[in-house]
This record gives C-alpha cells, sequence and structure tokens, in this order.
C-alpha cells in the first residue's frame, strides 16, 4: 500500500530501545540490579523516543489529588527531581480507557469529552468505566471493564481452552468481577477448591492445571501417557504458582536446592530458605490429591481425602527428595495450622493475612496501569530487601521505589475489604496516574524509579487489535471460549483457543498466549514480523478497505456528503481519540481530494501505523 500520508514515523519507531544490546555487565552490577530489570529501562527509552517524535504541549499545573501524590510527588520534591505536567484530555481519555478495558474510546465519547468544561470529568469518567449497574448483575452482562479483567485473571491464573469447561471459570471470574467479590475471597476459594469433577467444579482449573503425570507431561498441555498423576510433584507445582500468584514469591529454585549457595545474586531472602522449608510449605497440599477419577484425559478431581507427601516417591520434574519433617509450615512466619484445621484452608487463611498478599496485589494492579511495579518485576519479591529502616547490606538496595507507598496501598487495600475496584480508582484519579508521557525538561534515566512521567507502553497484541477494530468499525464474528456466543471484539473472547487460526497468528505473534506460561507481568516484546502485520499484514489490510461496511464506507457515504476535513477528523478521534492539528488536515485534506477512495485507505492506514496508535501514552 502506497505511503501518501507520512505525517509520522510509522510503527518501526515504536520497536526502538526494548530489543536494543545492552552492555555487558560486571557479576556486581548483575547483583545490584537483578531485581531492578530491563522492563523500566525499556520503558524509560520507549518513552524518551516517543517524547522527541510528538508535539509539544502546553504543560498543565499539577495538583495533589490523594495519598498516592502525597507519596510520589512529595518524594520528587524532597529530592530535587523534577516531573511532567498533566497529560491533555485526550491522552488521559484514551490512557484511561485503553487502561482499564483494553479499548480505545469510541469517536463520539472523544468528541464528547474534550468538549466537556466540568472540572471534575477526569473522576467521571473512571466512576463511568468502573460502574455496574443492578441490571448488568443480575443478567450477567459483561460490560467493556469487565472483558478487560477477566482475560487479565485468565491469563494470571492461566486458564486455558485445553481443559473442558475452561468456559466456566471465566464465568466465575465474570461473576466475581461483575460482583466486586473481595480478593482475598477469590484467593481463598481458588487455594481451597474441592470437587469430584474440573468440568462441573470451574474453580479446581487453578488447582488441577500443572497435574504431573507419571510418565511424562504437565497437564493436559504436555500430553498423557499415563493415567497416574504424580501426587509430589503435582504438589510442589500448586505450592510455587500459589505462592508466586498470590505472594508474589517465586519458589522455582528451591524446590530444587537451597538457597544458600544459588541465590546470592537474585534474592537474599531465599538464601536463607532449604528445600526442607519448601517442602513443609508444600505439604499444605498433601491431603488434596489431584486425580482422575474418571479415566478421562483432562476431567480432574481435587479433594480433601487424605494423603502424605512422600519424599520417597520419583519425582519427574526435580532432584530426588530425601527425608525431613513434612509438618505443613507457612514458609513466611513459620507458623502450623490449628487444631483440626483442614492444610489448604490454613494455608489460604495464612497466606491472606500476611501483608505479603496484600502488597503484592496492590503492585500487580499498580504495574498494570502504571506500566511498571513499585517492586519490579512484580511477581519477584525479594522480602529481606523491603524496608528502608532496616536496609540491605551493599551493593543491594532496597527493593520498592517507593516502600512506604506501596505499605500505604496495602493498608488502604485491606481497609476497603480487598477491593480492586476501589484500589483502581485511587490509582486512575491520582494526578500521578495523570501525568504526561512528554517531559518539560532534560530526562535522566533515573527519574523512571521517581515514576516522574508517564511511561510509555505497546499496546498488547490484544489491545492492539481490537483497536483496529473499533477505528474501523470492520467488527469481527468472533466466538466466545466453549459456548458458542458470537462477540465483535477479541477481548470479549476471553482467551484465543476458539478464534480463527488466521487471527491466532496476529495476536500470537504481539505476544498473546495461549497461557500455559504466566504473562502478567511480563515485558511486551517488539519484533519485525509485527511491523510487518500492521504495514501488510491480510488481517489489516482487510480492515481498511472501503467495502460494504464499516467506518470509511459510512464516511464516504454520507448523507449529507462530509468535507475533506471532517472526514479527516472523524478517522483521526476514531483512531488517536483526538482532533487533528493544522498540518494534519493539510495532509489529509490533499489526500482526500486527490484519491477520495483509495485516499481514505491509505488515510486510515497511516493513522494505525502511528506512533501515537500503537503505543498507551
Amino acid at each position: 500500500m502506497p505511503n501518501k500520508f507520512a505525517i509520522l514515523p510509522l510503527a518501526v519507531a515504536a520497536c526502538l530501545a526494548a530489543d536494543s544490546p545492552k552492555p555487558k555487565k560486571t557479576p556486581l552490577d548483575e547483583a545490584h540490579t537483578r531485581s531492578e530489570p530491563s522492563q523500566r529501562k525499556a520503558l524509560s527509552d520507549l518513552t524518551r523516543e516517543f517524547g522527541s517524535k510528538v508535539a509539544r504541549a502546553p504543560v498543565a499545573s499539577v495538583k495533589r489529588k490523594n495519598y498516592i501524590d502525597d507519596h510520589i510527588f512529595g518524594k520528587m520534591e524532597r529530592e530535587g527531581v523534577p516531573h511532567a505536567g498533566l497529560a491533555t484530555d485526550a491522552e488521559f481519555l484514551r490512557r484511561v480507557h485503553l487502561d482499564l478495558t483494553g479499548l480505545i474510546p469510541e469517536a463520539d465519547a472523544a468528541r464528547k469529552f474534550l468538549a466537556d468544561t466540568d472540572p471534575d470529568k477526569r473522576d467521571k469518567v473512571v466512576d463511568s468505566i468502573l460502574a455496574i449497574t443492578p441490571d448488568e448483575i443480575a443478567y450477567k452482562r459483561a460490560t467493556p471493564f469487565i472483558d478487560k479483567w477477566v482475560w487479565f485473571f485468565g491469563d494470571l491464573f492461566r486458564s486455558t481452552h485445553e481443559f473442558p469447561g475452561n468456559a466456566a471459570f471465566s464465568h466465575y471470574l465474570n461473576d466475581v468481577l461483575l460482583k466486586n467479590v473481595p480478593y482475598d475471597a477469590v484467593a481463598r476459594e481458588l487455594i481451597t477448591a474441592e470437587g469430584r469433577s474440573s468440568v462441573s467444579n470451574a474453580l479446581l482449573h487453578f488447582l488441577v492445571r500443572d497435574a504431573v503425570f507419571q510418565q511424562g507431561g504437565v497437564g493436559v498441555l504436555g500430553g498423557i501417557n499415563s493415567q497416574t498423576i504424580n501426587h509430589e510433584d503435582t504438589a510442589d507445582n500448586n505450592s510455587i504458582n500459589v505462592t508466586r500468584v498470590f505472594l508474589g514469591i517465586n519458589l522455582e529454585c528451591i524446590s530444587c536446592h537451597a538457597g544458600a549457595g544459588h541465590l546470592e545474586n537474585s534474592n537474599i531472602y531465599l538464601t536463607g530458605k532449604s528445600r526442607e522449608d519448601f517442602w513443609r510449605h508444600t505439604a499444605f497440599f498433601a491431603q488434596s490429591p489431584v486425580k482422575l477419577p474418571f479415566h478421562q484425559q483432562s476431567e480432574f478431581s481435587v479433594l480433601d481425602e487424605g494423603g502424605v507427601y512422600d519424599v520417597t516417591t520419583e519425582s519427574k520434574q526435580r532432584i530426588q527428595r530425601h527425608k525431613a519433617d513434612l509438618t505443613p509450615t507457612f514458609l513466611l512466619t513459620g507458623e502450623r495450622l490449628r487444631p483440626g484445621e483442614k492444610p489448604r484452608a490454613g494455608l489460604a487463611r495464612m497466606l491472606t493475612s500476611h501483608a505479603q498478599f496484600a502488597r503484592t496485589t496492590v503492585n500487580m494492579i499498580w504495574a498494570e496501569l502504571m506500566g511498571v511495579g513499585i517492586v519490579d518485576p512484580p511477581f519477584d519479591f525479594d522480602l529481606a530487601r523491603m524496608d528502608p529502616k532496616n536496609p540491605p547490606p551493599s551493593p543491594w538496595s532496597v527493593q520498592p521505589t517507593h516502600p512506604e507507598l506501596l505499605d500505604k496501598l496495602a493498608e488502604d487495600f485491606r481497609a476497603h475489604h480487598y477491593d480492586l475496584k476501589h484500589l483502581m480508582r485511587t490509582i486512575c484519579t491520582s494526578s500521578a496516574y495523570q501525568l504526561s508521557a512528554r517531559f518539560p525538561g532534560e530526562w535522566k534515566d533515573d527519574y523512571s524509579r521517581y515514576f516522574a512521567r508517564r511511561m510509555v507502553r505497546r499496546l498488547s497484541g490484544l489491545q492492539l487489535w481490537d483497536a483496529i477494530t473499533r477505528a474501523t468499525g470492520k467488527y469481527d464474528d468472533l466466538e466466545m471460549q466453549e459456548t458458542g456466543k458470537k462477540v465483535k471484539l477479541a477481548v470479549q473472547a476471553r482467551g484465543i483457543g476458539r478464534l480463527p487460526k488466521e487471527l491466532q497468528s496476529v495476536l500470537l505473534t504481539f505476544g498473546v498466549s495461549f497461557r500455559r506460561h504466566m504473562s502478567v507481568g511480563e515485558p511486551l516484546r517488539s519484533s519485525m514480523d509485527q511491523i510487518a502485520v500492521l504495514l501488510n499484514g491480510e488481517l489489516v489490510k482487510k480492515k481498511i478497505a472501503v467495502g460494504d461496511k464499516g467506518r470509511l464506507q459510512d464516511l464516504l457515504n454520507h448523507n449529507p456528503p462530509l468535507t475533506n476535513e471532517q472526514i479527516a477528523e472523524e478517522l483521526t478521534l476514531a483512531t488517536l481519540s483526538r482532533f487533528p492539528d493544522a498540518r494534519e488536515k493539510e495532509l489529509a485534506g490533499e489526500l482526500l481530494a486527490n484519491y477520495r477512495h483509495q485516499g481514505a485507505e491509505d488515510l486510515m492506514w497511516a493513522l494505525i501505523n502511528k506512533m501515537d496508535f500503537v503505543l498507551n501514552y
């Protein structure tokens, strides 16, 4: 397709920074920076690149709106770090829609918001996105907010179409979000789920997906050639998964060897833990074996029917175990079960009542909304580096960039009964969240640790495809996982398992997964294949082609006819959620005047290849 409308560099520019070669580090450098990986640096580089390409905008004054702002701006003020002004209304509207719904706003919504003079309109937009009506609850109707977060938690809990009954798990997540179920209750339900069939009891999916078969394979994903499940390996996997998802601590290493002598360059806290500590933590799952009661390859049971964690059983995944005290013991505190308490219920109680559960959750949501966590990566906490009053030995530093804010967010989360929507609203209505990606002076990489400007991110594959769909107005006819229900946007399918192969291929190219590994919190990677999809992909060509339906068709055949300026304005609102500037209007007008239908296609093609379309800023 000819490039007659090169307003800004195309999607190629969005590939800069994240995958560029990094200088080789010394072992001391590695030890100091292991908990500060390339994600923050990559986002800082991408943000710098974006800021150098986009036009400057007036710097809006910043006022402190809640305790987040007191911590963020207070620290910068004390340490002499400058910060950006507020984002423009157009930038904020697009950002908050992408972050809370995964979608760009409709053109009419953008036009209305930009014309609104209400000083509280930003808070009202956040509230409107989060709002759930009684009818939506009664009829279990999904909203864009729910669709986005069902997908998010589907990624977190690795809910995959490869397990029959997966649609029921998506429905469970839908209900949790509709009713705003406290997140600690969700954790307890998943950890203690019990039933005779994972097909009829969807909650079992969280525990059975990592089952290890005696003669090879993990769950249905690795191929099953035996009906016998290795109980100890499966319990190990559940222990690792539960601890990482809900406590942000990765126990994979100490499941095979002691932390001492192995983890000194990556996690101080875990150097003090042994395999025996891990086994005692895992013993909470000893009396709840995962089984295949109906001799089906993917219909599991989990019942509290008794059992032991047998160290003499041959492991299929880890170094062979040895004899040890296997009394169920919570790794973080050494706490043990109360008299008569079921092991998994005890673990769920200890885990959700520990401060680390709230810290992990608020940091996970902060990372999703702000681009990078206060602790980064969000599921690799080092508990020996949390307290600035008790700092770690040199060359280590305190892990959270804002430890007091992290604790305050966790405290507020607990005080509001683990309310996820309250947490999201608190973050999104803060001025810290609403800062511009533009920076008025010289940017230094260290400023990124202060959240001194908006960190620019690539759109995820899911966001990008649905943005193209919404912008072009050419909606798909897709199937929601395992239900036969037809939906118009990829996010509404709640997983890629039942999507057309062509669309699966596009989404996989942009990093959307089959959920065989947890992808939440992982950096978004770029590639030349992604650029090729945007510049010349067949599915993208079909979306932007003038045909019998879609936005271009409607605009070109509008009655009364629209001017070229009106068409350019509508397309810019539909793609970038803002009005075109004078130069863009001039170029678009020439293109439409000279080529009309072909010019409209080229204009749409150029807009979806612009940096400010493929990025969340």
